[in-house]
């Protein structure tokens, strides 16, 4: 019960950040 505990809005987000990441270029 920690990585189920997420709310379901954290895997979308991290889906369009991976995708911002890669326009804007990784730190």
């Amino acid at each position: 019960r920690s990585r189920r505990d997420s709310p379901p809005m954290v895997i979308p987000l991290a889906r369009v950040a991976t995708r911002s990441w890669r326009f804007l270029g990784p730190p």
